[in-house]
C-alpha cells in the first residue's frame, strides 16, 4: 500500500488491497481511521479494535422495497436494519425493520454509502470506525414510516 491523494494532492487514506482479477478496483483506509490508530497506539501501546454498531443492513435500492419502506417519499434514503446484536448498546434503541438513514448528521445512501471526504463515497461503517470505542453517535431512523432520532 501507499498513500491516496484526491484531485488536489492531498492524502485522503492509506491503499491498502486490490483485486488481481478487476482493472482499478482496490480499497483505501480513510485517513480518520489512520489517525484514529496511530493516535490510539501512541497513548496506549497497542490497538485493540475499531468501534461496531452492531447491526446488519440490507440495501435499499429495490424500488419496490424502497415504497414499501416509505423511502420514496422527500427524497429519504438508508439502509433496512435486519438484524441487531443482542448485547451491543443499540439493542436497547434500534430494531430490525428500522431503516438507519443518518449517522452524526450524515446521509446513507440506499446502497451503503456515506460521502465522506472529497466526493469520496465509502461504507457507511466508515462513520463508526473512524471514532474512538466509546464515544456518542446520533442515529436517525425511520420506523414504520415515521422518522425517530
Amino acid at each position: 500500500g501507499g498513500p491516496v491523494f484526491d484531485p488536489t494532492g492531498k492524502v485522503v487514506g492509506v491503499a491498502f488491497a486490490g483485486l488481481d482479477e478487476a482493472d482499478n478496483v482496490g480499497y483505501v483506509i480513510p485517513m480518520p481511521v489512520v489517525q484514529l490508530f496511530l493516535k490510539t497506539v501512541a497513548s496506549k501501546g497497542e490497538f485493540g479494535q475499531l468501534p461496531r454498531l452492531g447491526v446488519r443492513l440490507q440495501s435499499t435500492e429495490n424500488r419496490s422495497l424502497r415504497r414499501m419502506l416509505q423511502l420514496d417519499e422527500n427524497g429519504r434514503s438508508g439502509q433496512l436494519i435486519v438484524g441487531v446484536a443482542p448485547l451491543m448498546q443499540v439493542s436497547d434503541l434500534v430494531r430490525s425493520g428500522d431503516v438507519l438513514m443518518k449517522i452524526d448528521g450524515h446521509l446513507i445512501a440506499d446502497d451503503g454509502t456515506v460521502d465522506a471526504m472529497h466526493g469520496l463515497r465509502l461504507p457507511w461503517d466508515y462513520l463508526i470506525t473512524r471514532k474512538p470505542v466509546g464515544d456518542q453517535l446520533a442515529l436517525e431512523l425511520l420506523r414504520e414510516g415515521k422518522p425517530i432520532s
